[in-house]
């Protein structure tokens, strides 16, 4: 699966974003034939049960790697964070991971 990212000098800000353990990064497209998740759930947390949902655009899975469609502004909402505005695009949702060794890596548990 081939993904563009967006990379600009002038708003970094507004093409890389972060939401407790999740990294949101603009891309130029979604891959074609994935599906659709209903809920608008994007992660659940491991810690607390507690779950990353976007409000006012789309959530695409493809084997756990998680996309988001925005078509002019959304929320993304979790019970211990503050809302994360999206702007306009197609985003990529990446889980933030944490070293703990040269060959150890885990996911950031939210």
């Amino acid at each position: 699966m081939d993904i563009n990212i967006i990379f600009t000098p002038q708003g970094r800000r507004e093409n890389m974003l972060r939401q407790g353990d999740l990294l949101i990064v603009k891309i130029n497209d979604i891959p074609k034939g994935i599906k659709k998740v209903p809920s608008g759930i994007v992660f659940r947390g491991e810690a607390t049960g507690h779950a990353h949902r976007l409000v006012g655009g789309d959530v695409f899975s493809d084997n756990g790697v998680m996309f988001l469609d925005v078509e002019k502004t959304a929320k993304l909402l979790h019970e211990e964070h503050k809302p994360l505005i999206l702007g306009k695009g197609k985003w990529s949702v990446i889980r933030q991971r944490e070293y703990q060794s040269k060959d150890m890596t885990r996911l950031v548990v939210d």
